[in-house]
């Protein structure tokens, strides 16, 4: 899907279901570019705020909802990165910043608003269960 704003271009290549084969196909400087656009479109739709720029662009639309299934994709394009060469140090590290922010205001919000999600011991096993994982995660 390819979308022109206002002389702006972002573009997020899917022609294919698999993300390892898309990551192959593209070139490198069309394969470094999708790290910075799918940056821009995670930080976009993960902000949690309304009015930022490019909200309403089409390829924010095209993978909002899809955040998780994108982070992947973004993952098979940086490691199709490494694989050619290509630094993605700057681009990559911001990635999973948005993501790991992304998440803790999920959880966040979950956990202010778990008596309506969960019964409450649900809740605490949860947290107990996961309390490694999450714990690098929620730390504010």
């Amino acid at each position: 899907d390819t979308t022109t704003t206002i002389g702006f271009n972002m573009q997020v290549f899917v022609p294919f279901q698999d993300t390892t084969l898309i990551a192959k196909s593209l070139d490198n400087k069309r394969l470094n570019k999708q790290l910075l656009e799918g940056r821009q479109l995670l930080n976009v739709n993960t902000s949690g705020r309304e009015k930022v720029a490019w909200r309403n662009h089409p390829a924010a639309k095209m993978v909002r909802g899809y955040e998780g299934w994108f982070f992947d994709y973004l993952n098979e394009i940086k490691k199709e990165c490494t694989k050619r060469k290509i630094e993605t140090t700057n681009n990559w590290t911001a990635i999973k910043d948005i993501r790991k922010n992304a998440f803790r205001q999920a959880l966040i919000q979950n956990i202010t608003q778990h008596d309506q999600l969960l019964p409450k011991r649900h809740f605490l096993y949860f947290l107990k269960k996961y309390y490694r994982f999450l714990q690098p995660l929620i730390l504010i």
